[in-house]
């Protein structure tokens, strides 16, 4: 498709009929746009849902990412469908509900400051996200400290790039369980 013809379809987008763009060819075009996706945990490597979570970076959910990968409102949803399924089958980690804590108390203590102007609290802000921060940076140091542990305990190199988010849970939640073998 030409770069004028793609230019006339957003212009003329309200007037798709125009252009002879029938709901057949738009449902294509979804489905073609959502095979690009990593639509299941099951699917998904555990190397890019680690990436999204240390850089909030979406394109990371396209299974052939490329520097000009752009971002589009789709991919929240899809992003959030698969921590729903994460959090059906695992549960909530204990360094998320931390993070959400602090996350919390930044807010709460923020809306205080904006009611009450009360310049004491923003020292409090600070420490909170002073934690957030540190909180950060041991949830990545976590992530490679971990992976070396299951490679150690399954006894063959994990590729994180190959290894999904569902496997990476399950070996995890095996090893707290006392099977070292994953």
């Amino acid at each position: 498709m030409s770069i004028l013809l793609i230019g006339i379809q957003k212009i003329l987008f309200p007037f798709k009929w125009l252009l002879g763009i029938t709901k057949k060819d738009e449902v294509l075009e979804n489905k073609m746009y959502y095979d690009q996706l990593w639509l299941s945990i099951e699917e998904m490597p555990i190397w890019s849902w680690n990436r999204i979570i240390e850089t909030g970076d979406l394109t990371y959910l396209f299974k052939d990412r490329t520097e000009e990968t752009k971002a589009s409102n789709r991919l929240n949803s899809v992003w959030l469908d698969l921590q729903q399924q994460h959090m059906n089958e695992f549960g909530v980690d204990g360094l998320v509900v931390q993070r959400m804590r602090y996350i919390k108390n930044i807010i709460q203590l923020n809306i205080k400051f904006v009611n009450t102007r009360d310049r004491s609290l923003l020292n409090l802000i600070k420490v909170e996200e002073a934690k957030l921060k540190a909180s950060e940076s041991t949830f990545k140091y976590r992530f490679y400290k971990v992976l070396d542990a299951v490679t150690t305990a399954k006894k063959f190199r994990v590729d994180p790039k190959e290894f999904t988010v569902i496997e990476w849970y399950h070996a995890l939640k095996n090893m707290s369980n006392g099977n070292d073998k994953g």
